[in-house]
């Protein structure tokens, strides 16, 4: 479904434009060699090997044919191919597929150039947890995971098309407690490679750039996601949080965020139950007081969340602060989709997937 959003983004940029003649593109190719991080408790025999990994990919040089291109530097939009032999005879191996963007930071004198990367996509990895065949791997244990990719990207131009590449990224492989074990896998690299622009010498950039006018939301979402609160659990639990508030678009590329969410999970009532088998039992329902920010970039904007919990009966799970991190897509000015995940000071409690709408609106010059 992220993907799908992605992808919506994707081909209304990746469109040629009616007044060139060609659509300015680039390929990058690179080599990766990292580690990966011992974060967890139960995953110190997993992280003793230096994974190997491959990517490529192809971006859309933006020109600032939309507003919101040239409001944000000309950013890259494309998919990346990521292969990653893990090392490890209990880990396998990774293929991903993520698309991305790539946003420039530092443009340098001499032609350098340093960008900062972020995508989100789907994995597959070949060697999950069973608890028959590889019962020592407490990282994933389901082949379908979502991987997310952040990365800085230095280049150097070699030629008119040619550039050498080198980057220090960060790629992570999670379930989000769809199915358990899920430790995750954090996999830091270093790499080197090319880039290849066929037409870059060609580009013309534009300013396109309208102007702003500050709008204030009144907002509401729906999310939700399925967990497994452990490996021997007959069924799923599932998880529902809805939230209302404000959204404030102060600036053409930052909207802050506040508003009370109302959080649902299934896994805390049967924990209740099993705890306290009869008798009064504490609301396994939570409250949240929540603030946020969207990064905008055209239709899709990144999104970051903090709450705290000012309602929560059953204190025994979970800390009171929680986190969110995910991608919205905009239809339109009123209507949302969302993909994220939802943590406790970095523990996954679950991805989620929803939608959103902006319910009324105040615009002011």
């Amino acid at each position: 479904w992220w993907t799908l959003g992605w992808w919506i983004a994707a081909q209304s940029l990746f469109a040629q434009s009616p007044k060139r003649p060609f659509t300015p593109f680039e390929i990058d190719a690179s080599a990766h060699v990292g580690f990966i991080i011992d974060h967890q408790e139960n995953v110190g025999h997993l992280v003793g090997s230096h994974p190997i990994s491959f990517n490529a990919s192809i971006y859309r040089l933006t020109t600032g044919d939309k507003g919101w291109e040239s409001a944000s530097f000309f950013p890259k939009i494309g998919v990346s191919l990521h292969y990653s032999d893990l090392r490890s005879d209990i880990l396998g191996q990774v293929v991903a597929i993520l698309p991305n963007m790539k946003f420039s930071w530092w443009r340098m004198k001499h032609g350098g150039q340093l960008e900062f990367k972020i995508g989100t996509g789907l994995a597959y990895l070949s060697n999950p947890w069973s608890l028959d065949r590889n019962f020592s791997n407490t990282m994933y244990s389901f082949p379908l995971l979502t991987a997310m990719n952040f990365g800085l990207i230095y280049s150097q131009p070699l030629t008119p098309r040619w550039k050498l590449r080198l980057s220090a990224e960060i790629y992570h492989f999670s379930n989000g407690a769809f199915s358990l074990p899920n430790a995750g896998i954090n996999t830091p690299s270093v790499a080197i490679g090319a880039i290849y622009s066929p037409n870059a010498h060609k580009i013309e950039w534009r300013d396109s750039i309208r102007p702003f006018r500050q709008t204030l939301y009144l907002q509401a979402a729906m999310r939700g996601g399925v967990i497994e609160r452990n490996p021997a659990q007959g069924s799923k639990n599932v998880v529902v949080n809805a939230d209302i508030g404000i959204a404030w678009r102060w600036r053409r590329k930052n909207i802050l965020l506040a508003g009370f969410e109302y959080s649902l999970n299934t896994a805390i009532r049967d924990l209740i139950a099993e705890e306290i088998p009869t008798g009064s039992r504490p609301d396994y329902a939570r409250l949240g007081l929540v603030v946020g920010h969207e990064l905008v970039a055209g239709s899709v904007s990144l999104l970051t969340q903090l709450g705290v919990y000012i309602y929560r009966p059953y204190d025994k799970i979970d800390l009171p602060l929680y986190q969110r991190i995910g991608l919205r897509y905009y239809f339109n000015d009123r209507l949302f989709g969302q993909f994220g995940m939802k943590l406790h000071l970095g523990a996954a409690e679950c991805l989620e997937f929803g939608v959103g709408y902006n319910i009324w609106k105040i615009s002011k010059d």
